[in-house]
């Protein structure tokens, strides 16, 4: 019997960025019949593929209403992944604060949700400011002036967003981020994402997203402790997830936080992990086996 996936992504997006080849191969080599579709193409039959997988929807944040109304009409008709209470939740990165509440380490975040109200900011050499709704940096700034700070977040609540800031954890500069990719609530690989932002000013935009700088590495202990935790926390509250990504970085004292925790569109760059394209239709295969 054909089993049909769809891997759903933004019109600017089909060719999946870097993990377009490698999941096309793996999906030949699992038989799976696999297609990209554009989320708001409304010519699409979501109904004939047995499991939708949101992959690279990376231009939802300017129409959050509208993704999550295209989620819920999905997931009416067939098997969205992740979840569709995943993805409504995932979508506002003021879910760091639930987690910060269950005892996560989550790098300090102060939300602004209205112009021209007082800002407490944590005493940090620099601060990054992003709206809430956001992805692949758009948005996204740096700046050692906390007036510079204040202003942005100002212009973003002015707009109707709700802004984020947080301090800016120098050991980026040199150590990156680590990326977590996971499947079925297990680590696949996990990479190095060397730092993105100016010491002033916005990330630079190619597209989409800002360009990333990516290498494959070996977490400490204390990171996979930290990112396994963090899983089981999602497991718990939402049940298993078919994808994951958990984003830490260091502090000043070495110790991991979760940055952000990404449940629908992370890229997985399966290009420097290639044997990772295949744990992926494992999982994906194993949904449809269900």
């Amino acid at each position: 019997m054909t089993r049909r996936v769809a891997w759903v992504a933004s019109a600017d997006a089909t060719d999946l960025d870097t993990d377009g080849v490698p999941l096309a191969e793996a999906a030949a080599r699992a038989g799976v019949e696999t297609e990209v579709a554009v989320w708001d193409d409304p010519s699409v039959d979501w109904a004939r593929f047995d499991l939708v997988v949101v992959r690279a929807t990376w231009d939802y944040f300017g129409r959050p209403d509208d993704f999550l109304g295209w989620a819920r009409d999905t997931a009416a008709v067939t098997t969205l992944a992740n979840d569709l209470a995943v993805l409504e939740w995932n979508l506002d990165k003021r879910y760091l604060a639930e987690l910060a509440d269950a005892g996560v380490p989550v790098v300090p975040t102060t939300f602004v949700t209205e112009a021209g109200g007082p800002v407490d900011l944590d005493p940090a050499p620099a601060w990054v400011v992003k709206p809430t709704v956001s992805a692949g940096s758009n948005d996204t700034s740096r700046s050692s002036d906390p007036e510079v700070v204040r202003a942005e977040a100002d212009r973003l609540a002015a707009d109707g967003r709700v802004a984020m800031i947080q301090p800016y954890f120098e050991t980026v500069d040199t150590d990156g981020e680590r990326g977590f990719v996971c499947f079925d609530g297990s680590t696949a690989h996990v990479f190095r994402k060397a730092a993105l932002l100016p010491s002033e000013g916005s990330a630079t935009i190619d597209g989409l997203f800002a360009p990333e700088e990516i290498t494959l590495t070996e977490p400490r202990a204390d990171e996979v402790d930290l990112a396994e935790r963090v899983l089981a926390w999602i497991a718990e509250r939402f049940g298993p997830q078919l994808y994951a990504r958990v984003d830490l970085i260091d502090d000043a004292e070495g110790r991991p936080h979760l940055l952000e925790l990404e449940l629908i569109e992370p890229g997985f760059f399966l290009d420097v992990a290639p044997a990772s394209a295949d744990r992926f239709l494992a999982a994906v295969a194993a949904r449809l086996d269900r």
